[in-house]
């Protein structure tokens, strides 16, 4: 009986041994058998202690165009909700609302130092009162654009001084470049 279960087990090694040999390119396992069991598979040594470790796997998925757009908008949103609270000159202050369009009930976020919405307030009224034609925004950013590189420069100053201010800006420039990325290979 048991010369029959070792023969038995010699067959299955050799049956193993030769499936393995048929599915590797390798010549000289089709030729060569085992010569003992530490050849079939790896020793306990080899394979070591049991590992009762769990496996994490982390899968990331790809935001759409729109959610990039949305976490674009929010980071606008908390740079400029930071910078009011720090700045102190009250015509840099930054108000943004969401506007629509004419001809269009699509809104946009637009955020406007304070120092250009009364400049175009002023020549609006000026305009009435006139009757000359209503300002454009081109306009407006044409006069003002001394008091905007003012306010530029200032801004400069307060993102260099606060590592909360430049922690939104980084944040705010993060999500734009992925937002135009996105933009990119959706035009692709």
């Amino acid at each position: 009986m048991n010369s029959r279960i070792a023969y038995l087990f010699l067959i299955g090694v050799l049956l193993v041994t030769t499936a393995n040999a048929q599915t590797t390119d390798d010549p000289v396992a089709e030729t060569e058998a085992p010569t003992s069991e530490t050849e079939v598979g790896p020793s306990s040594e080899e394979v070591g202690p049991a590992d009762d470790t769990i496996d994490e796997i982390t899968v990331q998925g790809q935001r759409t165009p729109y959610q990039l757009e949305k976490v674009m908008i929010q980071a606008r949103l908390d740079f400029w909700e930071v910078y009011n609270q720090i700045n102190n000159i009250e015509d840099y202050r930054v108000v943004c609302r969401r506007e629509g369009r004419a001809g269009t009930n699509l809104k946009t976020m637009r955020c406007v130092p304070r120092y250009f919405s009364e400049r175009m307030s002023d020549l609006t009224q000026e305009a009435i009162i006139t009757g000359a034609p209503a300002p454009t925004i081109t306009r407006v950013a044409q006069l003002t654009r001394n008091k905007k590189a003012e306010a530029d420069r200032y801004m400069i100053e307060l993102i260099e001084t606060s590592p909360t201010l430049r922690e939104k800006y980084d944040d705010l420039l993060k999500a734009t470049a992925n937002y135009q990325a996105s933009q990119q290979k959706d035009d692709d």
